[in-house]
């Protein structure tokens, strides 16, 4: 800059965002398209032990990552609204992502539970003042098989809801995509 030159002034909002880092590319990508300037990641600029204490709820490693962008952006209650709709889908994916393994883990334990259940019907039909042997060997061979049983239930409810749930998240893929394309046009 040349002496006596002034730079233009201009006002900056900001947004910081944690998100997982397997995504954090999609996001920088449609947030960049939302006219947002990436500032930095967190993760790259910080000590090494980062990762160490940053985690989800589902164990994921989350990376926090910084935007700038000019208060007085044109089209900016446009591009407000395709960021909600944005956010939204990239919501709808995680929670589309994470479901199988729930509803996986949820039928696991209620057929573990049921395993349970015949394991003390088991013990206590052979430890009854008069002892039940042949109705507790046979609680005890179901309690058994619902307990090696979950393991398999898992795998295949989770295997299901994931191949049903691989065109909901390619929808949202589309509506996150047409979001960015909008709001791209919006801003040139």
């Amino acid at each position: 800059m040349m002496k006596g030159e002034m730079k233009d002034f201009v006002a900056y909002e900001y947004l910081t965002l944690n998100v997982k880092i397997d995504k954090e590319a999609l996001y920088r990508d449609c947030y960049e398209n939302l006219g947002w300037i990436f500032i930095n990641n967190m993760a790259l600029i910080d000590r090494e032990d980062y990762f160490i204490n940053n985690y989800d709820i589902n164990n994921h490693r989350i990376v926090k990552i910084n935007f700038k962008r000019d208060r007085r952006i044109k089209n900016k209650i446009e591009l407000q609204s395709l960021q909600r709709k944005l956010e939204v889908a990239l919501k709808e994916i995680e929670r589309l992502e994470g479901e199988p393994n729930s509803f996986g883990i949820i039928w696991a334990m209620i057929i573990g539970m049921i395993g349970t259940v015949f394991l003390a019907l088991s013990v206590f039909a052979i430890t009854a003042s008069n002892p039940l042997y042949i109705i507790g060997t046979l609680c005890g061979i179901v309690g058994l098989i619902g307990w090696i049983l979950p393991y398999f239930v898992y795998k295949k409810v989770k295997t299901s809801r994931e191949l049903e749930n691989v065109s909901l998240i390619e929808e949202q893929y589309n509506v996150i995509y047409d979001s960015c394309e909008r709001a791209k046009k919006l801003i040139n």
